[in-house]
């Protein structure tokens, strides 16, 4: 891949996915940083093999599972139990299969939010992006927390409705 700010952004864009197959692998948490940070590494010097346009995230998840591989037999650490090859392969394909799950899911809350009234939106981002309290927002459009409490609660509702409505 010859276009390095491209790859870069794909790179920063699948670092939450990275450390989850990590993770889901069987690594210790205390141990799942440097892990990271060698697969990114790795993936960095190899971006040369990535061929643009191929399915970036099986590519970065053969390499997870080749890099913890090489962490389990090098530390002679074996996820809990002493998983085999086609155990690691197993949960690698269950990671995968739930963080796509979990993908498609985040692109139909965007756009059921974006269904929804601006006001709507606005006090959701107040309440789960600045993390505002439910009394803190009540106080700023001059409602009961109780009323605002209720109010949050039908728009969650009518997300989880619309996302599911989505999905079948």
């Amino acid at each position: 891949m010859s276009d390095s700010g491209t790859f870069e952004e794909l790179l920063v864009a699948h670092q939450g996915f990275i450390r989850g197959m990590v993770i889901s692998l069987g690594v210790l948490r205390h141990d799942a940083d440097d892990l990271v940070q060698q697969v990114n590494v790795k993936l960095f010097n190899m971006q040369e093999q990535y061929e643009q346009g191929t399915n970036f995230k099986a590519w970065v998840a053969s390499v997870c599972r080749f890099t913890c591989l090489s962490y389990f037999r090098d530390k002679q650490r074996r996820p809990h139990l002493d998983m085999s090859e086609q155990a690691l392969d197993a949960l690698q394909e269950t990671y995968i299969q739930h963080y796509e799950q979990m993908d498609q899911r985040y692109e139909l809350l965007e756009i059921c939010l974006q269904s929804m009234p601006q006001k709507d939106r606005d006090v959701l981002r107040e309440f789960y992006k600045r993390g505002e309290s439910i009394k803190e927002i009540a106080e700023q459009l001059k409602k009961s927390a109780v009323a605002m409490r209720k109010y949050i609660s039908r728009l969650r509702k009518s997300l989880k409705e619309c996302i599911e409505r989505r999905l079948k």
